[in-house]
């Protein structure tokens, strides 16, 4: 599983405006969410929160991946989210954050869990990459940023 797979369209925002670690879970949780009920938005938050708790998702370099494992959740789903302003969100580095990938996987996810995460801080690591990340205003171009990243 690459992590193009877990995005669709409409779980990638561009702009996004909160002002706190909260809210910005509540918006990566609502992102998340689907419409046939399956993960409710209310669920993946405290998830997401959950995980919080053990350790601050944010990696530096003004990048968060807060993330979970779910019973409810049959398939790993990700959500990107490029915020207007950079936020607070504990990373180790002390910056604020304004990109995030958000990721809920079904909890028999482990080795796959795994994979994901490291390609995710990989994919983060890329200097270059983060930035186009950042100038990017269009939710295709993220897509296919992320998408010809990972070839």
């Amino acid at each position: 599983m690459q992590i193009i797979d877990l995005l669709i369209p409409e779980r990638v925002q561009v702009g996004v405006t909160v002002r706190s670690k909260k809210r910005l879970l509540e918006a990566a949780a609502k992102v998340l969410a689907d419409d046939e009920g399956e993960l409710e938005a209310r669920a993946v938050y405290s998830c997401l929160c959950n995980r919080e708790k053990i350790g601050a998702t944010g990696l530096g370099y003004g990048v968060a991946i807060p993330h979970g494992r779910m019973a409810e959740a049959e398939t790993a789903v990700g959500a990107f989210l490029q915020l207007r302003e950079p936020i607070e969100f504990d990373s180790p580095d002390l910056k604020p954050v304004d990109l995030v990938f958000a990721m809920v996987v079904p909890e028999a996810f482990h080795d796959e869990y795994l994979v994901l995460l490291a390609q995710l801080a990989e994919m983060f690591d890329d200097v270059s990459q983060r930035q186009k990340l950042r100038d990017a205003d269009d939710v295709g171009e993220i897509l296919a940023m992320i998408e010809s990243w990972q070839k």
